[in-house]
């Protein structure tokens, strides 16, 4: 990796754990009635409810419990926050019900496809 880039100090190695924290950040609708794509920045936190085999499963925590993705945020990241250390990417956005909402929301996990990341970045 050039300029001293390394995955590990970005980039989940393992799973988050269940009541873990995330923070999302996107850029999509902001509701499934009418949406819009590209007219909505939307950060949060939400709170991780399942950990499955290539998912996590979240739920919205803050600043409301409806917190969550919504369409057009697509790969939108879910980082985890860490005190005087840049954010790990733990997922992206996959799917969830219509938004906003308080139901839970499906994430693909990085931390199984760090091999395939570290050869399609070199």
């Amino acid at each position: 990796m050039t300029n001293g880039w390394r995955a590990r100090d970005y980039l989940a190695l393992i799973p988050p754990k269940k009541g873990e924290i995330l923070r999302i950040a996107g850029w999509g609708a902001d509701n499934s009635v009418d949406p819009v794509p590209g007219t909505h920045a939307t950060t949060g936190q939400v709170q991780v409810s399942t950990v499955r085999t290539g998912t996590v499963g979240v739920h919205g925590y803050a600043p409301n419990p409806d917190t969550s993705a919504c369409l057009y945020d697509s790969g939108a990241p879910y980082f985890l926050e860490r005190a005087n250390q840049a954010p790990l990417l733990v997922s992206v956005e996959s799917t969830g019900p219509d938004c906003p909402h308080n139901q839970e929301e499906t994430t693909s996990r990085v931390d199984n496809i760090i091999a395939w990341i570290n050869q399609a970045t070199g």
